[in-house]
């Protein structure tokens, strides 16, 4: 098996410890949240929202139920109706986005595994666009690679499927 020897889209990678891990709690439900660059902040807001964004240290609450999109150190809210896309993991996000950087959503991966026999990132993403494009760092609402949540749709549906389950260890976005 080749190591793994990072990810070149850009993203902090779930692999690495690389995310700043945050001491700040949400200021609304009090929930753990994930430091994020500024560049993702600026790219999901509304142009009001953007249009007084400070350079500021941003955060997301990782709560699925709260209200609460992004913060930064002085507790200023950016809410889940202040932001342009939905963010995948909140509730009542339509659509589930998986891959922001190719517009992929949760339905098409499970289509994709379920009537084409499509296993991995790589081949998902070319059956539905024309090439594969990577800038988590800015695209993704955690400044992350989706390859960890996307593997983890693509085994669901396999274990559903009674299929065998396959390994992404190797694979990033880049």
């Amino acid at each position: 098996m080749k190591k793994y020897s990072g990810c070149n889209c850009g993203c902090q990678s779930s692999r690495e410890k690389s995310v700043k891990e945050s001491k700040m709690d949400c200021p609304v439900c009090g929930a753990s949240c994930r430091n994020v660059p500024l560049d993702v902040v600026f790219n999901f807001a509304n142009k009001e929202i953007r249009d007084e964004l400070q350079y500021n240290d941003y955060y997301i609450c990782l709560n699925s139920d709260c209200e609460v999109a992004y913060f930064n150190n002085n507790k200023d809210i950016i809410s889940i109706n202040d932001i342009r896309r939905p963010i995948w993991f909140k509730k009542g996000a339509e659509p589930k986005i998986i891959c922001y950087c190719n517009n992929i959503t949760e339905s098409q991966i499970k289509e994709a595994v379920r009537e084409h026999n499509l296993k991995s990132w790589d081949k998902i993403v070319l059956h539905y666009r024309n090439r594969k494009n990577y800038d988590c760092n800015k695209l993704n609402p955690i400044g992350e690679c989706c390859t960890d949540t996307f593997y983890k749709i693509i085994n669901n549906t396999l274990d559903e499927l009674g299929k065998e389950r396959v390994d992404n260890s190797d694979d990033c976005c880049g």
